[in-house]
């Protein structure tokens, strides 16, 4: 086999795999749903109280990259960029 068969078997192979698992998902596989009571437990418990989004905003953000750059530069300090798959989360592209 020449390397060219070989990854086309197994490009044909994890195609192959990946509708498989696709169709097993079918709805007698699904997790039993949650109940109202137990759910509105857990929503409570995952949004942010306004303590903690206060903190979140407290921060100093920066849209600009290059700010940003700069200044993590003069401070040494790392940054966090948080971006999009088809470009800027502020819709800046």
């Amino acid at each position: 086999m020449t390397g060219r068969t070989i990854r086309l078997s197994a490009a044909v192979l994890v195609a192959l795999s990946a509708g498989v698992s696709a169709q097993s998902a079918t709805p007698d596989h699904l997790p039993p749903p949650i109940p109202t009571g137990s759910f509105e437990r857990l929503h409570k418990m995952l949004v942010p109280t306004s303590d903690e989004l206060a903190d979140f905003w407290d921060l100093p953000w920066e849209i600009n990259i290059h700010t940003a750059r700069q200044k993590a530069a003069a401070q040494d300090k790392p940054i966090l960029m948080y971006s999009g798959a088809n470009g800027s989360v502020l819709g800046a592209t």
